[in-house]
């Protein structure tokens, strides 16, 4: 949820509304506030879309600096800021990585004077380069002390990425990256390679006790998000893609469905060619989806009512949408059913319950 909370904060400098963000990342603000959910593999990719709106050019991406990462992820830059030595910032690096909120592939592999790492991002195109420099960026600003205090010929960075046979764009990513940058055919991963008789050398100060203070606090949030059981992340996500049916529906989103998006527990058919929908935007089938609802004790069309009685409370009391918009983004399709549903359940019209809720 780290990643989604820094690209929310950069996306909405760049003017994006966060009713646009929400929807485009399935992601709610309720979401946004809680640390450890898990994003999710559909949801980080609907991220990673968004990624290219902030891509740094060229002169940008040396706006990562210690006091950018500081901001952003400042329990774990009290650690890699905080290492006697190059090789252990990277190892600490590596091993904290899913608190950042990525589920992209890294392999570290050591000796004594020489480490390989070897990214591997779970997407392609724009949006894998984009990670790819990122993330050796980040560990090229780690690494920066330590490389000043070791001097050139104790420790050297170098960058190898696949794809990269152009020389005109090699020399682009050596100045983002700045550090030696290597491609062609023959370059069949992305690396970045740290080497030198100073590389395991104590060479920067450091508190060792604020080192492991930090280190226990990261590893309890590591185990605890570790034990977060699958469902829950399915649960987060299965709501997520409701809210995009519903918005969709209500001209909020990009295009409506061709699914229905009224669930009317009267009506069995109409639940299940929901699930249906969620099911299929989930890449599960709809047996799939019930089961692991099952497992977490919250059947579809509880998991329905949950999500609109929150969602009520979030929209009724805003006057600069009609009854109509409400009915549409808790999944109605009409505002006859909307009030039909709100009389039955809350034993009060729609806009009775409107008026108590909206202040004054």
């Amino acid at each position: 949820m780290t990643l989604a909370r820094v690209l929310h904060e950069a996306l909405r400098r760049h003017g994006m509304p966060a009713d646009e963000f929400h929807r485009r990342s399935g992601i709610s603000a309720h979401e946004l506030t809680q640390p450890g959910l898990r994003v999710g593999r559909q949801r980080h990719e609907r991220l990673r879309a968004l990624m290219p709106l902030i891509t740094p050019g060229a002169p940008d991406l040396a706006s990562i600096d210690r006091d950018s990462l500081q901001r952003h992820w400042s329990d774990q830059a009290a650690l890699w800021f905080n290492q006697p030595g190059a090789a252990r910032a990277v190892t600490e690096w590596v091993h904290f990585r899913p608190l950042v909120g990525s589920i992209d592939t890294v392999d570290l592999q050591a000796s004594d004077d020489c480490l390989v790492l070897t990214y591997r991002p779970d997407c392609q195109g724009e949006a894998a380069l984009h990670s790819v420099l990122a993330n050796f960026g980040i560990l090229r600003e780690v690494l920066r002390d330590h490389e000043a205090a070791a001097g050139p010929r104790g420790l050297q960075l170098r960058a190898e990425l696949a794809g990269a046979s152009r020389s005109r764009a090699r020399l682009a990513w050596q100045h983002r990256l700045q550090m030696p940058v290597h491609g062609g055919s023959e370059v069949d991963a992305h690396r970045l390679i740290v080497r030198g008789p100073a590389l395991r050398a104590a060479l920067v100060p450091h508190n060792p006790w604020l080192a492991e203070l930090s280190r226990r606090q990261l590893q309890a949030r590591l185990d605890e998000l570790a034990a977060q059981p699958v469902s829950d992340d399915l649960l987060s996500r299965a709501e997520a893609v409701l809210c995009g049916l519903w918005d969709a529906a209500s001209g909020s989103g990009p295009t409506p469905p061709a699914t229905p998006t009224e669930a009317d527990d009267a009506d069995p058919g109409s639940l299940q060619a929901l699930q249906r929908a969620v099911a299929q935007a989930l890449g599960c089938s709809r047996w799939t989806l019930r089961r692991h609802l099952d497992c977490a004790g919250l059947p579809f069309a509880e998991l329905v009512e949950r999500l609109r009685a929150r969602r009520l409370a979030e929209l009724l009391p805003r006057p600069e949408l009609s009854l109509l918009d409400v009915a549409w983004r808790t999944g109605f399709q009409s505002a006859s059913a909307f009030s039909r549903y709100h009389r039955q359940r809350y034993g009060v019209p729609p806009s009775a319950r409107r008026r108590v809720m909206q202040p004054g």
